[in-house]
């Protein structure tokens, strides 16, 4: 469970901030169970949904690191969850600096903004 997580983004939830999962929605899919909010995902487009990300009317919620970066120096408060074994990498190939905001279960979380 993301629990813990979803907790951790609701304290210091505020209008307009965004939730990012990094890779597979299935990794902190929970995360929307106890967060009424939309995912978007960095890097999800998986063979599971790779064919319905594809339809004209799918919503735009796949990001790749070009639009991760443009969406984390935005105004906007922005979630980044991602399992422990990709984090080193994904902050290697954003390039960006980061908060921690918890680490557990093997699960990261982080933010852009205080």
């Amino acid at each position: 469970s993301s629990r813990v997580m979803a907790n951790e983004i609701m304290q210091r939830w505020e209008p307009k901030a965004k939730i990012v999962i990094n890779g597979n929605y299935e990794t902190g899919s929970s995360i929307r169970f106890y967060i009424d909010q939309q995912i978007l995902l960095l890097n999800g487009r998986n063979p599971v949904m790779e064919f319905g990300s594809r339809y004209p009317d799918a919503p735009p919620i796949f990001l790749n690191d070009e639009d991760m970066r443009s969406l984390w120096h935005g105004s906007n408060r922005i979630f980044l969850f991602t399992e422990n074994p990709k984090k080193q990498e994904l902050l290697k190939n954003l390039a960006m600096p980061v908060i921690l905001v918890a680490d557990k279960g093997g699960k990261s979380l982080f933010m852009n903004k205080p």
